[in-house]
């Protein structure tokens, strides 16, 4: 059985208004899986095993931190976790230049 796609008009708004962000791709996957209906969830359960399992740790945890990211935290302090945010996010300009 194939499936029908209605986007619409207010979703392609949508979509111009958060394209003008530049999110992360794998963001924008985790978001449409916390959002999406039962179907299109095992759909996007199949195509990205991982980050599902990835987005369901973090949704489960406090400040939406994987438990290797907590420790880091509980070890280090709150600076290096903005450090290491900070590392990351030059990591992902930098695939974009």
């Amino acid at each position: 059985m194939s499936r029908t796609y209605n986007q619409g008009w207010h979703s392609y708004l949508a979509v111009n208004e958060v394209e003008r962000h530049h999110f992360p791709f794998y963001a924008l996957i985790a978001c449409a899986m916390k959002n999406a209906d039962n179907e299109n969830l095992a759909a996007l359960k199949v195509a990205f095993p991982g980050l599902f399992e990835e987005t369901l740790e973090r949704y489960n945890n406090p400040m939406g931190m994987t438990d290797g990211e907590r420790d880091d935290f509980e070890k280090h302090g709150k600076m290096s976790m903005v450090e290491r945010y900070n590392k990351i996010l030059k990591q992902i300009a930098e695939e974009f230049k």
